[in-house]
């Protein structure tokens, strides 16, 4: 029956090393994105609570023998909680000068965990508080382009309305211009006929004149002609 019981020992002993050095070898790697941790750690200043059971998952502590026994009274290094072994099942380095892995509780391990997604969270934040302010500035130099844009806008039409308002006073005085040379050209006609029916009136006189006064030559001819008669 001795020989048994140590059998059993020896084999929970073996499995509760194994157990111990993977959980070991889980805190090495975990030690690569540690946070930031002090320079030193006195762990033993730290005040190790004793309780009647686990002071996170409230199971009562019994005596028996530590290597058989999971639920016996274990302590935080990190904060000296009196918790049990599946509650403290975590090692990790406390201090920058001191590699050592020690016990800690979940509430730790959380703790510590919550810590470095704090920290990556307020690098998040940064960032985004940098993106968020390059964003702004971007923001202001398209509202500074967006005015000036907006002035050489107004710039360019106020410089079309006068082109416009140019162009409309040339096209007006040009119709005033044309109007008036409409105007000289109707009474340029209106003279021309003028003188055209006079010219008729007075080569119509002429004619008048000139058969007249072939008539009167023609009387005066044959006046002379009687009067030599008479005389011979």
């Amino acid at each position: 029956m001795s020989a048994l019981m140590m059998s059993c020992d020896a084999a929970i002993s073996q499995s509760f090393r194994h157990n111990h050095n993977g959980n070991c070898q889980q805190s090495q790697n975990r030690l690569l994105d540690q946070p930031t941790l002090p320079q030193t750690f006195d762990v033993k200043g730290v005040k190790m609570l004793e309780a009647e059971q686990c002071m996170i998952c409230e199971i009562a502590f019994t005596r028996k023998l530590k290597v058989l026994n999971r639920t016996s009274m274990k302590n935080c290094k990190r904060c000296g909680r009196a918790v049990c072994d599946q509650c403290s099942d975590q090692r990790r380095q406390l201090a920058l000068q001191d590699t050592t892995l020690h016990r800690i509780c979940d509430k730790c391990d959380t703790e510590m965990d919550n810590f470095r997604l704090r920290r990556n969270h307020e690098d998040v934040l940064a960032a985004q508080k940098k993106k968020i302010e390059m964003l702004n500035n971007q923001l202001v130099q398209l509202e500074e382009d967006k005015v000036k844009l907006e002035e050489d806008c107004r710039t360019e039409l106020r410089d079309l309305q006068n082109n416009v308002r140019a162009r409309y006073a040339k096209r007006d005085e040009l119709n005033e211009r044309l109007s008036s040379l409409k105007t000289q050209i109707t009474n340029q006609n209106n003279s021309r006929n003028l003188l055209h029916k006079q010219i008729c009136d007075l080569e119509n006189a002429i004619a008048d004149l000139e058969v007249e006064s072939n008539r009167l030559m023609t009387k005066q001819n044959l006046i002379q002609t009687q009067t030599i008669e008479l005389e011979h």
